[in-house]
């Protein structure tokens, strides 16, 4: 690329590190070491050619630097035909550059930037300083807009403040006050549940005195809810329903297996109710592994070397588990506040084996559990970790939930491990029955609604997965309100919720081609799929449509009579190509 010298440059350093010339709308992206660069120029300005050097390099010796540096300056040039830095001794962005790193904007974006030393300081330093002065700025938008009663506009400020800083229970509980004041008691009870969910996932921590003060006071103020649409207190029951119901016998057969120190599977597709079983059986001990509620895995941990592993660690140290000093070295690899991690070439079996140590050390009852919950999402060093910690002898007692999983990969290894292993359970959760789905309705306590009438057009709509069921009801509630609800229920098609949509579209992704093939016919042959018709449509013998079929019905896509349920079916339906 040549650009000519009379065309104006402009860096994008606010968020990914980037360059636009003249009037072009496409930004040609930088090397993070290039960002880092540009980004020193425009914020400290004329830098010597020496500490820049040392500034990006910081583990190199000044020659070396200077080289690096020199290069770096010449294969910028080469890439754009330009001079983004000018001069010799002393460096400044060149002429007719300009950028556009605001008081209020970021620097290189949220990500962290692989350069230690001074520069990581400076560069942590500014961002928290453009932090202050943002949050400084939506709080007085806020409060301005709260003193006017707009309350979207203060909400609006109130959700980038919730972005900005999301541990922060000021911004939280700012909020929860809006929605209340906004005369939506449901949405500021919500906002207090994802408050407490946050702080429980990020830093193992409960929502302060303030906060619960601030509940209290809103769930005293119990206004009716309007006749039609979804009530203050049936969102909050569909959100969390009050009453743990219908998995008494595997709450129990998991009681059971820790009592005696083994290890345990918790295994179902989304929705079953994993989660809330791990949270009910450590509920009802005296404290598991220093009374930790479940650690969670979550999308986006597998590109992370042991992310899993750290959230763990993080959860241990806020319960007062800090490891021996022998130990904190290797594990402050991955946990930076354990201190200086260790200086040796990092080697996966030896932090494997003072992760082993640790997890030994901890103080052991017979109330003591790990629980460790969506395993599905974990990366796979934690994954492959978790797995020869299951064969140690005198490991506490670990927990695990996770969707089945096909195919290869850890995860499938780990089970293969749990199957052949004396020390391990599986309690494998199955779709609810209909009479569990009328228990399940009877116990969200909402006026008008009978689980008598309503599990079997629930079943037939759902398959019986529970959270497709609370799903169901909020969206008809919210459409059809409870006078309405008995008639659309009955009345042929019902909504696919969004987020239900989403988890059976997951589903269907992990299906082979085949297996794929074969749903779309049944969703367009409808009643009159069968085998015959599979072999007569998609061609080969039956033998071929075997292991599809058998696929289909694993996955829970296919049951003895046609799709397991109707939302699995729509959603098939909808993924079906146009002729």
């Amino acid at each position: 690329m040549s650009v000519p010298p009379s065309v104006r440059t402009r860096l994008l350093l606010a968020g990914r590190p980037a360059v636009v010339f003249g009037g072009a709308s496409e930004a040609v992206p930088l090397a993070e070491r290039d960002g880092a660069l540009l980004a020193w120029l425009a914020l400290e300005g004329a830098t010597a050619r020496s500490r820049l050097a040392l500034l990006l390099w910081p583990d190199s010796g000044l020659a070396a630097a200077r080289n690096s540096l020199r290069q770096r300056l010449f294969k910028l040039r080469r890439q754009f035909g330009t001079d983004l830095v000018d001069g010799d001794d002393t460096l400044t962005l060149a002429p007719g550059v300009v950028h556009d790193l605001a008081p209020g904007e970021g620097v290189l974006g949220a990500q962290p930037v692989r350069i230690g030393g001074e520069f990581g300081q400076w560069l942590e330093a500014q961002r928290a300083r453009r932090r202050g002065r943002a949050r400084s700025a939506l709080e007085s938008q806020a409060d301005a807009a709260e003193r006017s009663r707009d309350w979207a506009a203060a909400l609006s400020h109130a959700h980038e403040l919730l972005a900005l800083e999301p541990l922060s229970e000021a911004a939280h509980r700012r909020a929860m006050r809006l929605h209340y004041l906004a005369g939506d008691r449901a949405a500021a009870l919500l906002a207090f549940d994802r408050c407490e969910r946050v702080l429980k996932d990020e830093v193992g921590a409960r929502p302060d005195a303030e906060t619960v003060a601030l509940l209290a006071m809103i769930e005293r103020d119990a206004a009716p809810g309007p006749a039609r649409g979804i009530t203050s207190a049936a969102a909050i029951a569909i959100t969390r329903p009050p009453r743990f119901v219908a998995r008494g016998r595997e709450l129990a057969a998991l009681q059971t297996a820790v009592r005696a120190g083994r290890h345990t599977l918790v295994i179902g597709e989304g929705g079953l109710g994993k989660s809330r079983l791990l949270a009910e059986f450590l509920a009802a001990r005296d404290g598991g592994a220093a009374g930790l509620a479940p650690v969670g895995a979550r999308p986006g941990d597998a590109d992370v070397p042991y992310a899993l592993f750290a959230r763990l660690m993080r959860a241990l140290l806020a319960a007062g588990h800090r490891p021996d000093a022998a130990l904190a070295p290797e594990l402050a690899r991955f946990v930076p506040e354990l201190g200086e991690s260790a200086a040796t070439r990092f080697e996966p079996g030896r932090f494997d084996d003072v992760a082993e140590r640790y997890l030994l050390a901890l103080p052991r009852t017979d109330a003591t559990a790990i629980a460790i919950d969506d395993l599905h999402f974990a990366d796979t060093a934690s994954v492959e970790l978790i797995t020869r910690l299951l064969a140690v002898p005198a490991m506490p007692p670990l927990v695990l939930g996770l969707r089945p999983a096909d195919g290869v990969g850890a995860l499938v290894a780990l089970q293969e491990a749990a199957t052949e292993l004396s020390g391990c359970e599986r309690v494998v959760l199955a779709p609810f029955t209909e009479p569990q789905l009328a228990e399940l309705v009877d116990s969200l306590g909402i006026a008008g609604l009978r689980g008598a009438a309503l599990a079997a057009p629930l079943l037939r709509h759902t398959g019986g997965n529970p959270q497709f069921v609370l799903e169901t009801l909020r969206t008809l509630l919210a459409e059809h309100g409870i006078a309405g609800l008995g008639s659309a229920l009955t009345g042929g098609m019902l909504p696919v919720p969004a987020g239900v949509g989403a988890m059976i579209e997951r589903r269907l992704k992990r299906l082979s081609p085949a297996a794929l093939k074969l749903a779309r016919l049944a969703a367009i042959a409808g009643g009159d799929f069968d085998a015959p018709l599979a072999v007569q449509a998609l061609g080969g013998d039956l033998l071929d449509w075997a292991d599809p079929w058998a696929e289909l019905e694993a996955a829970q896509v296919l049951g003895p009579h046609g799709f397991a349920h109707d939302l699995v079916g729509e959603t098939v339906r909808s993924g079906v190509p146009r002729a």
